[in-house]
């Protein structure tokens, strides 16, 4: 009797928690290899996605991107929406490792495109990335526009330091743009991360 790929899942999930990477990623090719030996009912999206992320964790970006595709494309014709959303939004984070910024934000206003108006933290996030993409890349005009829209989000639906961190990109657009009046706002973000990195 074969083993159920469920009990590797398990196995790798548990180790993922516990930041065992190359420990997740043996189990991850496990139940991979198991799905497709026994040609198991439904597609390995979750496990290709698993894969993809134990890839981005390693610092091996580039093959972390061939399992997202992957994944996306065992995906193709079950229309599950969360999985598709999931996907672009790695695929965006794996190119903006990479500095791919026009892919990344590619990725994120597709991902964006399948976040409902109530997911207020999602679309915080998204927005709010996809302007530190703009900001990243140099075009301070697209950057403001999304990072603006983000802010009704974010004390709504991210901690503190998350929306800071969104907050002191706008703020350092208008700082760049000669307004200096919300400064105090990146002096507190700082205040924050060395707080969190003192109990780390």
């Amino acid at each position: 009797k074969k083993s159920s790929p469920s009990l590797y899942t398990g196995l790798s999930d548990s180790y993922s928690n516990k930041d065992e990477i190359d420990s997740a990623f043996k189990y991850n090719l496990v139940t991979f290899n198991l799905q497709k030996s026994i040609q198991e009912n439904g597609k390995p999206t979750i496990t290709l996605n698993s894969l993809g992320m134990n890839y981005l964790d390693k610092g091996l970006t580039h093959q972390a991107i061939y399992y997202f595709k992957r994944s996306m494309e065992s995906n193709l014709g079950n229309d599950e929406e969360i999985h598709i959303q999931k996907g672009f939004i790695n695929l965006g984070n794996a190119f903006s490792n990479i500095n791919l910024t026009d892919s990344s934000i590619k990725y994120y206003d597709l991902a964006l495109g399948l976040t409902p108006e109530e997911d207020k933290r999602g679309r915080a996030f998204l927005l709010g990335t996809i302007g530190t993409e703009y900001f990243k890349s140099g075009d301070y005009t697209n950057a403001e526009e999304y990072l603006k829209q983000s802010i009704p989000y974010l004390n709504s639906s991210l901690n503190e330091l998350d929306s800071l961190f969104y907050l002191t990109n706008y703020v350092a657009l208008q700082m760049h743009n000669g307004d200096m009046s919300q400064a105090a706002v990146v002096q507190q973000y700082y205040k924050l991360t060395k707080i969190k990195k003192s109990l780390t």
